[in-house]
């Protein structure tokens, strides 16, 4: 099974630029669903607690997710995206 992690990338905080919000394994179809479920409903850090209104919009394929949430005073914007581990050093110490 592929190894997954969904990122947020918080477009209007400097602090909390870049997260990993989940990592986990499972198929492709998996993961896709995984990322849109974050992108309707998650939380990441600059994201107001109490949203009024969340809009979610879709970039070419099903890897990114745009979203606007809309709190009382502030709006926030984020990118969710989804990434499979390709590579990783430990795989060819073990070799």
């Amino acid at each position: 099974m592929a190894q997954w992690v969904i990122t947020a990338e918080n477009c209007d905080s400097e602090i909390h630029r870049f997260q990993t919000v989940k990592k986990f394994e499972g198929t492709r179809e998996e993961a896709q669903a995984q990322l849109r479920a974050v992108a309707e409903s998650g939380h990441v850090n600059g994201m107001p607690y109490s949203p009024k209104r969340r809009m979610v919009f879709r970039y070419g394929g099903e890897d990114a997710y745009y979203v606007r949430v809309y709190g009382k005073l502030s709006r926030t914007r984020v990118v969710f995206r989804l990434a499979e581990l390709v590579f990783d050093t430990d795989w060819t110490d073990k070799n």
